[in-house]
């Protein structure tokens, strides 16, 4: 008998060692919008129903069914063409993530990618959530606020937004991956006085010098 649960036992741990080593895949809806983990790695698919009447989003930090994975990306096209009017992304750690061991193991919500809010027209006010650090294509917003993690801005992220467009940077200049402002003709960039010269100095930001201000 023994040896049979010593058996039974070593067959467990080795079934949980293969399921950690080998890529793993769940696609799942929670409160009506599409998620798939991989890996660990939680990605938000956009809603399940693509005639949802959800008006104001909030994309938690963790889920029921991965509270303690990594909720990743916002996926390409995730909410095109909805009628959402506001998006809050929740700031949240993943501490506990059974597929990473490197660093502390803390893990945060990284990026919007390409296209993720194309042509949600009602969209106005955006919450990022910090330590994000890309984000992607992001149409007719007035005002956006960025925390010192963000590195970089997809090209054409903030084209055709309202006329008079307000961002606010705390960090220093993030990498522009082509023009991001087209169509905007009243903007204004507030960043924190510290990096104030920067801003003014760099390769992409420097042309907008006369509409940089420190706040």
């Amino acid at each position: 008998m023994k040896i049979k649960t010593t058996a039974v036992a070593l067959l467990l741990i080795f079934s949980v060692c293969i399921f950690i080593a080998c890529d793993h895949s769940t696609k799942f809806v929670e409160n009506g919008i599409k998620y798939w983990e991989w890996n660990g790695e939680v990605i938000v698919e956009g809603f399940e129903s693509e005639e949802s009447a959800v008006k104001h989003l909030v994309i938690k930090g963790t889920v029921e069914i991965f509270p303690k994975y990594y909720m990743w990306v916002v996926q390409d096209h995730a909410f095109e063409n909805t009628e959402i009017e506001s998006l809050v992304i929740e700031y949240y750690k993943a501490e506990t993530n059974y597929f990473y061991s490197e660093g502390d193991g803390t893990l945060t919500f990284d990026e919007i990618r390409e296209c993720a809010f194309k042509n949600c027209k009602k969209l106005k006010t955006v919450s990022f959530p910090y330590g994000m650090t890309t984000i992607g294509a992001c149409k007719s917003l007035t005002e956006v606020f960025f925390d010192e993690k963000l590195e970089s801005i997809g090209e054409g992220a903030f084209n055709d937004c309202n006329d008079t467009f307000t961002i606010h940077f705390k960090g220093k200049p993030p990498k522009a991956d082509g023009e991001l402002f087209g169509n905007v003709s009243n903007l204004t960039i507030l960043v924190a006085e510290k990096h104030l010269e920067e801003y003014t100095q760099d390769e992409y930001w420097s042309k907008y010098a006369d509409r940089i201000a420190a706040e």
